[in-house]
C-alpha cells in the first residue's frame, strides 16, 4: 500500500516537473534566457527549459522578441545578470 501511495506521488511529481518549475521559476529563467542570447552566452545548461524560455517557443513570442541564432561564445564567470543591466 505504502509503495503505491509513494510511487503515485513521485509520478505526479515527475510528471509536472518542468510546469512546477515554471510557475516558480519562470519569470528568471526567461530573464537569464534572454540575458544569455543579448551577451552571446552559451544556453547550453537551459535547454530543457527552452519550451518555456525561449522566445521564439514563447505563446507571446513576437518577432521582435525571437532568438535568431544560437550562440557560440564560451560564458563568462562573472555569473550570470546583475541589477541595472
Amino acid at each position: 500500500m505504502l509503495d503505491r501511495i509513494l510511487g503515485s506521488v513521485l509520478s505526479y511529481a515527475d510528471d509536472h516537473f518542468n510546469t512546477m518549475l515554471e510557475i516558480g521559476f519562470g519569470t528568471s529563467i526567461r530573464r537569464e534566457w534572454d540575458w544569455r542570447v543579448k551577451r552571446g552566452e552559451s544556453l547550453r545548461n537551459l535547454e530543457a527549459f527552452a519550451a518555456f524560455a525561449d522566445p521564439s517557443r514563447r505563446a507571446d513570442a513576437t518577432p521582435s522578441r525571437r532568438a535568431d541564432a544560437t550562440p557560440s561564445r564560451r560564458p563568462d564567470t562573472d555569473g550570470g545578470p546583475t541589477r541595472g543591466e
